[in-house]
């Protein structure tokens, strides 16, 4: 069955040998008010999952969460998750909100929807489902979709947020699937606080980031892409001329630097 989480649990396996969890229902754990979730050294294999629609290893409940919930994962590896068109690994749902999703020194591979789908507020009144969402020292390999998915819509300034970082990571065939609407291997809209930096990016489709409200500070620097269109930054309220972004040292097939 699905693990209902109303409490803060760690689950972790020992650094030398390899502890692997399956799971036989279309998630393995649902968050619940109250609910966080740290999973550290482990394989989380979606080879027994139904087709079903909706997949996401960690999902929330479907009731509004009133408390904030942390997700952490440290030296996760997560595979085999293509039995379903969109099988996400974390899905974060309406009136629900993460203080941070932090991914730390894991792999992903073989999945056809992506890391993290945190685009449920679409009512665009200002409201998002993560506050920090961290990435560092991580694999993606054959994603579907985005790795992430972080939306915050509307034109209220009132909140800070959401906070981005992907830094020293590796893309290889990531946000190619047919049933990936976007079109992006990353999807920011209307995150105000975005660092992309040393990563290496190869056969991948492009990263998309839409500004919308406030003063956005966007940084994607010392990347280098192979095989990859070149960065989409688009503007959506702002009516100053030029992109705000800030694009420097990345470098493309061609070897010239932008």
């Amino acid at each position: 069955k699905t693990l209902p989480l109303d409490k803060a649990i760690s689950i972790e396996g020992p650094k030398k040998e390899v502890a692997t969890i399956t799971f036989g229902r279309p998630s393995l754990v649902e968050l619940k008010e109250g609910g966080s979730l740290r999973l550290a050294n482990l394989t989380i294999d979606g080879v027994s999952a139904p087709d079903s629609v909706g997949n996401a290893v960690i999902r929330t409940t479907i009731y509004p969460i009133q408390s904030n919930f942390v997700i952490e994962m440290d030296g996760v590896t997560v595979k085999n998750l293509s039995v379903n068109k969109s099988f996400d690994v974390i899905k974060l749902g309406k009136s629900t909100f993460a203080d941070r999703v932090m991914i730390r020194d894991s792999k992903f591979e073989d999945i056809s929807g992506s890391l993290l789908l945190a685009a449920a507020e679409s009512e665009d009144y200002g409201q998002y489902n993560a506050e920090y969402v961290d990435i560092a020292r991580t694999k993606f390999k054959n994603i579907g979709g985005p790795i992430v998915n972080l939306y915050r819509g509307g034109r209220d300034e009132s909140t800070f947020g959401p906070h981005f970082t992907l830094v020293k990571s590796t893309l290889e065939n990531v946000g190619k699937s047919g049933n990936n609407a976007s079109g992006a291997s990353l999807l920011l809209h209307g995150v105000q606080y975005t660092e992309v930096s040393e990563n290496q990016i190869s056969g991948t489709a492009p990263f998309q980031v839409k500004h919308t409200v406030g003063r956005p500070q966007t940084r994607i620097a010392k990347n280098s892409f192979v095989s990859t269109p070149e960065i989409q930054v688009s503007e959506l309220n702002y009516k100053g001329g030029k992109q705000r972004a800030v694009l420097v040292d990345n470098e493309f097939d061609e070897g010239a630097a932008k």
